[in-house]
């Protein structure tokens, strides 16, 4: 075989996140990079004094990369809380007997005859869903799923739609069966349930697809993410079309959650367009688990997935703690906008946890600034994190997609601005072509180095 250079990872010494914090540098960011030397020792102890007041209060804004980094959620001073609100069916009439939960503090209470509800003395971040006994024969999800609060809140409404899966009850056990457009669309009434497909599905009914789940912000409290288990089966979601520049979370799912698993799955994207957290799968990836999923264009489409901002990548947005393999994207990524700050790559946006055994084979297209210079990789844009405790790892992967439309480097990761990333047996480009099964790391039990020019998944 011919001999393979292994892609060298280091930290970017341009990038401001990669560096300690230095108060003065901090000043010089905010003055666009202009260093004020005559400002004299006095105005240096001012500013060293804002830097050591931002220090002690545990401020993470000289991380002007990572918009992943997320803050600890909830969070109570001793202080406690009321939450309450209605359940009502699908007519809008009230539902009396449901029972309203919350996960976290295991409290429970019942709707009136008027269906109003009411939990009090929480604390902290409590997640809160309702739950309906109807007949033998009758499941019931809700819309919203889940509502997550660490404050007083009374506007809580839970409207109980009835599921008609073919099959199943939604355990792990019995997972729902889906073989319509409108059963896939349903899951977004429970989140937590399991589901499998029976059949290809074929989306083109919906001309602008809804993601399941819900993704504003970070740490904002509408978040509504997955936890359940999808699997595919082996089966096709095809026709899949979004079209939400303004919004956050786009994709087949809006968001993937803690404990969820989403597996053997491929999807024919006609096309998908969003702002922030932009992934055919996903927008986001919070500690769930993504194995055998491939993202490839529709036929008679281009399959583009297009952002503006953060996170923008073929397979996921953005990979936080959350585990990929064994996927691959075949689709360009576009970044319509784009600062130092935004990041995109044919895979993952961004990513600080594990990926193994994937590639990304699209191209990067840069519509935005031509005098910035994003984080934008073949395969992830921007690979970060705060402390060892969550190493980012990168294994056994490649990608052969160029960045077009500016003249940045070319490179198999946009950027890298920490110290913990391990990356083992990955090829970005020419040297791909010549990864066979006698590379270290190739497991042929899972490549088929005979199929292309490089290799693919055997599944």
């Amino acid at each position: 075989m011919k001999e393979l250079k292994m892609l060298q990872l280091n930290k970017s010494s341009d990038n401001p996140a990669s560096r300690s914090f230095s108060p003065v540098k901090l000043f010089e960011k905010i003055r666009g990079g202009r260093r004020l030397r005559s400002a004299g020792k006095g105005f240096l102890l001012i500013v060293l004094l804002v830097g050591f007041v931002f220090l002690t209060a545990g401020c993470d804004a000289v991380n002007f990369t990572d918009i992943e980094s997320q803050s600890n959620p909830g969070g109570s001073s001793g202080e406690t809380f009321t939450v309450s609100g209605t359940i009502v069916n699908e007519d809008d009439k009230p539902i009396e007997n449901a029972r309203i939960t919350t996960l976290e503090a295991d409290e429970t209470t019942t709707s009136d005859s008027r269906g109003n509800w009411e939990i009090n003395s929480l604390e902290g971040e409590v997640t809160i869903k309702a739950a309906v006994e109807g007949d033998e024969d009758e499941d019931f999800g809700f819309e919203p799923s889940e509502v997550i609060a660490d404050s007083d809140r009374s506007d809580i409404k839970f409207t109980a739609r009835k599921l008609d899966f073919d099959d199943g009850d939604g355990s792990e056990a019995d997972p729902y069966l889906i073989t319509r457009a409108d059963q896939l669309y349903d899951i977004r009434f429970r989140l937590d349930g399991h589901y499998t497909l029976g059949d290809d599905i074929d989306l083109s009914e919906y001309e602008n697809w809804d993601p399941i789940g819900r993704f504003v912000e970070l740490d904002h409290e509408d978040n509504v993410y997955f936890r359940g288990s999808f699997d595919g089966n082996g089966h096709q979601i095809s026709g899949l079309r979004i079209d939400r520049p303004e919004e956050k979370g786009v994709g087949l799912f809006a968001a993937l959650g803690s404990g969820a698993e989403v597996e053997n799955l491929t999807l024919a994207v006609d096309s998908i367009s969003g702002h922030e957290w932009v992934g055919a799968l996903s927008g986001r990836n919070l500690e769930a688990e993504i194995f055998r999923i491939g993202v490839v264009a529709a036929e008679g489409s281009d399959g583009e997935i297009a952002g503006s901002g953060l996170n923008i990548g073929g397979l996921i947005g953005a990979n936080r703690r959350g585990i990929v393999e064994e996927c691959f994207a075949e689709v360009d990524v576009v970044l319509t906008g784009g600062s130092d700050s935004t990041h995109a790559g044919g895979l993952a946006g961004y990513n600080n946890y594990e990926i193994t055994n994937s590639y990304a084979r699209g191209d990067i297209i840069f519509e935005g600034d031509s005098n910035s210079q994003p984080p934008v990789g073949a395969l992830i844009g921007l690979v970060h994190d705060e402390d060892s405790d969550y190493l980012a790892s990168i294994s056994s992967s490649y990608a052969t997609g160029k960045v077009i439309g500016w003249d940045g480097e070319d490179s198999l990761i946009g950027e890298i601005n920490n110290d913990f990333i391990e990356a083992e047996d990955s090829y970005y480009g020419e040297d791909a072509e010549s990864i066979d099964e006698d590379t270290p790391g190739w497991d042929s039990s899972i490549w088929d180095f005979t199929a292309e020019d490089y290799p693919v998944l055997k599944w």
